[in-house]
Order: C-alpha cells, then structure tokens, then sequence
C-alpha cells in the first residue's frame, strides 16, 4: 500500500497520459500507475543508480515491463509519446531544472509536489509556459504536502494564488498552518530588517482574509 501522498500525486494521472515519473525512487508510482492500468504507459528515470536498481527490483517482483532511465531529468529520455511528467519530493530548484530538460518533447502535464519555495515554482512554472490548473493538500506522516497540476492551458495566478495556491475550503487547516509558521518566523526577524517584516506582514494579511472565509 502507497502512501497518501502518492496516492493523490497519482489521482491526477488520466487514462491517456503517456507518463514518465521523474525521480522515481524506488518506483511506486509507476508500479501502481502499470499495475491498475491508470495511463497509456510509464517510463521510470532516476539520476541515482542505487535508488533506480532499488526500483527495478521492485518493478521485477511485481513482473511488471517499465522502462527505467539512469538520467538528469528528461536528458537521456527520447520517447517522444511521453506527455505527462511526474516531479515529486525534491526541491523547487530541482523541478525547474528538470523542466529546462524538456527538450523536444510534447509535454502537455506536469504534475508536480516540492519540498520548498512553492511560490517561486508557481511563478518560475507560468514564466516557462505551464499554467496551476489544479491542487491538493495533503496530510501525510505529520507533514502537509502541496501537489499541483499544470497544463499548457493559459491561466494567470492572481495575487493569495502565486503564494499560497488554489483557494479551497477544504484546505482550512493548512492555511491555519501556514499562518502560524509564517507568524512565528517574522516573530524572529529583528526590527531592523524592515522588507522582511513588511513581507511577512503581507503574507499574514492574504491568509487572515482567506481564513476568514470559512
């Protein structure tokens, strides 16, 4: 059984997306992607050989056929059916580089969970042309994980979206949490450094709006 966070990565994936999950691990995502039949096809890549033999073995014990890559991102991938990529569990700083491997390829989704600076990636992800469709938080293992969806379909982020993404209801609780941590941290910052105070206060400004609309 996977967890939840990659369950819900994996709920964005569509019955005719040709996937390639990219940092695969030790491939769970393509294994429960092959084994339910829940795309057209997967490829697996890593940049690490022992996180990728971990994967294979995997993949081998469940007898399941996934091509696997030794690769920095897209690099040394060229099948040209892939047209959703799967970039979870490292840093924004990561993801954007292993965007600019795109190459030739016809990617129509990425479908994307960082670690950090999501503000920075939604931001970074419209300037290179792939537009925050879709999101959901999750709580998982005592952490809450943002996962986004984004298409080639234009959609220009407004102001609470570029920090804090997609406005839902159902997220209450994670935007009690980010409003305490982002308090707690400008509670730190001395007087003198008074862009960071602003900053911060702006931040808490956004969030006490959406907060109160539940």
């Amino acid at each position: 059984m996977i967890s939840k966070r990659l369950e819900n990565i994996i709920s964005f994936v569509s019955k005719d997306d040709y996937v390639a999950d990219i940092g695969t691990d030790h491939g769970y995502i393509p294994i429960k992607l092959k084994k339910n039949n829940l795309c057209k096809e997967v490829v697996a890549t890593d940049i690490n050989e022992n996180a990728l033999n971990i994967a294979k073995k995997n993949i081998k014990e469940n007898n399941l056929k996934i091509k696997t890559y030794l690769s920095d991102g897209l690099t040394l991938v060229l099948d040209r059916r892939i047209d959703t990529l799967i970039i979870a569990g490292m840093g924004a700083a990561s993801i954007l580089h292993i965007i600019d491997t795109i190459n030739d390829l016809n990617i129509k989704k990425i479908i994307v969970q960082s670690n950090n600076d999501l503000d920075k990636l939604r931001i970074s992800m419209q300037k290179k042309g792939f537009y925050l469709q879709d999101e959901k938080v999750v709580f998982d293992k005592k952490h809450y994980y943002v996962i986004d969806k984004y298409t080639k379909n234009k959609r220009d982020l407004r102001i609470f979206e570029k920090h804090f993404g997609i406005y839902k209801k159902e997220n209450t609780n994670y935007y009690n949490y980010l409003y305490q941590n982002i308090s707690n941290i400008k509670s730190k910052i001395k007087k003198k450094y008074i862009f960071k105070r602003i900053k911060f206060n702006y931040k808490l400004y956004l969030l006490r709006r959406v907060i109160k609309r539940k």
